[in-house]
């Protein structure tokens, strides 16, 4: 990541995201998927991907505390899931139980929300797996609160062209 980009502040990035209007936006598919949690709730989900692209690396994205889903489909968030999928990843953003529009009761984190990313993680490996059977692919997981995401995505982007 460029060193000025990094000195920038969140809403700074923000900014910038707003200002290069998200040209591949238009290249990339956004499908609804439910979840079901352990413990029965219902976890609002959606899957971003390159539009007709074949095996993807996975990722799973929880929102920061006091944001869902829809924070990480526009500008809030540091680094949003259209912009990860047009890096090449097939992203899968939730909402863990009790924020947006899950059900169930707020966990800052805890036991429930770890089950939820649990839930999250294996169905976008089942998803994959049904895709391209037979083959391995990576997943790996963010939370949005984490300031080093962009970095690890700018890591793990020779992964992501490896499998295009």
């Amino acid at each position: 990541m460029h060193p000025v980009l990094r000195a920038l502040s969140w809403r700074g990035t923000a900014g910038l995201r707003t200002l290069r209007g998200f040209r591949h936006r238009k290249q990339l598919v956004v499908e609804d998927v439910e979840l079901i949690s352990t413990a029965g709730y219902r976890l609002v989900a959606r899957r971003v991907r390159p539009c007709g692209a074949g095996r993807l690396p996975g990722v799973v994205v929880s929102p920061a505390i006091h944001q869902g889903v829809d924070a990480l489909l526009g500008t809030v968030a540091v680094v949003n899931a259209m912009e990860m999928a047009a890096l090449g990843y097939t992203v899968l953003i939730h909402d863990p139980a009790g924020r947006g529009g899950s059900w169930g009761e707020e966990d800052f984190g805890g036991a429930e929300h770890q089950d939820d990313l649990r839930v999250a993680i294996r169905a976008l490996a089942a998803e994959l797996s049904r895709r391209f059977p037979g083959r391995r692919v990576p997943i790996v997981f963010a939370a949005m609160r984490d300031k080093a995401v962009p970095e690890m995505l700018h890591a793990l982007a020779p992964v992501a062209s490896a499998y295009h």
